[in-house]
């Protein structure tokens, strides 16, 4: 019967689904996993008809497999999520962390996919510091209703947790699920000043994943 591909199917969240947002949820939904897009109606309710066009960098994509939300309350069974990935403006990040304060499941985990300083101590200020980690992202999307255009990529993904309570493994079984490029997960010491991570740590684990 020939080699059967097993797949893990996560379930999750991209909360705040706009440029980089969009990208992420789409290669993972594209990946095979479980996608709730949440975010404005401009932009979702034209994925919701049509399915989500992903061009640029890395392909031309159509994803149509994606459940949509434009409002927190129109998600549903939200404390079965495995992963909520953050990709809000920073300075929207308080009324986010509110929001997902009250989702938090038993496995649920957070993932802040954002730019700017303080992400991470607003959301431990409403939830636990072991369910939170932070990534750094830096390439490049454009957005139009319905469709993003990556244009430009200037390094890897980058991947950590603060606290060492934080679940290692389910970061890297996400990172080890996606088909955008390359995600880097880094344990050890992190810089919350520059809101990168230390050149210097150790024990780097390199995932990479084709793109298809």
């Amino acid at each position: 019967f020939g080699e059967l591909a097993l797949i893990l199917v996560i379930v999750l969240i991209i909360f705040g689904a706009g440029a980089i947002g969009s990208v992420v949820g789409g290669f993972l939904a594209k990946a095979g996993h479980d996608v709730t897009l949440l975010g404005r109606p401009w932009h979702l309710d034209i994925v919701r008809r049509d399915g989500l066009r992903i061009t640029g960098l890395w392909g031309d994509h159509r994803i149509r497999h994606l459940a949509v939300a434009t409002a927190p309350e129109q998600v549903q069974h939200a404390s079965a999520f495995e992963w909520i990935l953050l990709c809000v403006k920073a300075h929207q990040t308080a009324g986010a962390a509110e929001v997902i304060g009250g989702w938090l499941g038993p496995s649920t985990l957070v993932c802040a996919l954002q730019n700017g300083l303080g992400n991470y101590e607003t959301l431990c200020a409403r939830m636990p510091r072991d369910r939170v980690a932070l990534g750094r992202v830096i390439f490049g999307v454009e957005i139009e209703p319905g469709q993003v255009r990556v244009t430009v990529c200037a390094d890897d993904v980058r991947l950590g947790a603060p606290d060492a309570g934080f679940p290692q493994e389910r970061l890297e079984a996400l990172a080890a699920e996606r088909n955008i490029s390359l995600w880097e997960i880094v344990t050890g010491h992190w810089s919350l000043v520059t809101g990168h991570f230390n050149h210097g740590t150790q024990n780097k684990l390199r995932l990479f994943a084709d793109i298809v």
